[in-house]
């Protein structure tokens, strides 16, 4: 049997403000990567893959430029500082992990994905399992593909649900910047604890957000846990939380979508 993965997708609006243009938050960043270290020192997690989102850096420029997750053409300066302000926010987050001794390679989605995004391919597969053979965590980000048919976003969402589609995903958990999924879209109250398609409401949508904010997660979701994904949405800022989610444990203020695993 495959071994069993965790994915963690750091959203755009935990490790940015989100309604400021290249914005770090570093409170969002720093909170939750602590969590990552902590667990994985605990030796209670197995295989963790990391992804984080754009936020105001990456939507901030894709809007400005009409970049969205339909492939069409853009100007290659557009394409060009999309991916240049991806990769100075990856840049930030991937030295706040190192720096707490979480043992990360940067993976582009174009190393292990299809053109479309919509699978690891079969390089991707070997890759993969060499990194985590020899005690890696692969972190990637949302980014643009570029083909003779245009260009298109793949978003952190979309990288999460290729994964599940060829590896063993136990948990996809999303750390965002609230403490999980609410009924209304003043996301006041109390979150809903289990969640399903039924169930499911529109929450607010932050002003720079080209892939879909909250419904397209919830979207994402439903489909992960058709795979046989548990799914959680968490408050990253809350490190605690999202330690424990990280190291199998359950009790904790956050959304869960239960898998469909038979």
């Amino acid at each position: 049997m495959r071994s069993e993965l965790t994915v963690v997708k750091l959203g755009g609006s935990l490790i940015t403000n989100k309604d400021r243009p290249l914005d770090l938050n570093m409170f969002g960043i720093d909170s939750s990567v602590r969590a990552i270290a902590r667990s994985l020192r605990s030796n209670k997690i197995g295989r963790l893959f990391l992804i984080h989102g754009g936020g105001s850096f990456g939507h901030y420029y894709a809007r400005k430029f009409f970049l969205s997750t339909t492939r069409k053409q853009i100007p290659a300066d557009g394409v060009s500082r999309v991916a240049a302000s991806m990769i100075t926010l990856h840049s930030v987050v991937l030295d706040r992990l190192v720096r707490e001794g979480v043992p990360c390679k940067t993976v582009m989605t174009s190393e292990f994905l299809s053109s479309d995004g919509r699978s690891v391919s079969r390089n991707g597969k070997r890759i993969l399992e060499d990194l985590f053979q020899c005690g890696f965590v692969p972190i990637s980000f949302g980014n643009v593909s570029v083909t003779m048919n245009g260009s298109v976003i793949i978003s952190g969402d979309q990288i999460a649900l290729s994964l599940a589609k060829g590896q063993n995903v136990k948990r996809a958990i999303f750390a965002m910047d609230v403490d999980g999924v609410y009924n209304n879209s003043q996301m006041n109250g109390n979150v809903i604890k289990d969640l399903n398609a039924e169930r499911f409401k529109l929450g607010k949508q932050k002003k720079f957000d080209v892939t879909g904010g909250i419904r397209t997660k919830i979207q994402v979701g439903l489909r992960l846990a058709s795979l046989g994904t548990d799914v959680f949405y968490v408050n990253g800022t809350k490190g605690r939380r999202l330690e424990s989610l990280l190291i199998g444990q359950d009790d904790v203020v956050s959304t869960k979508i239960h898998s469909k695993r038979i």
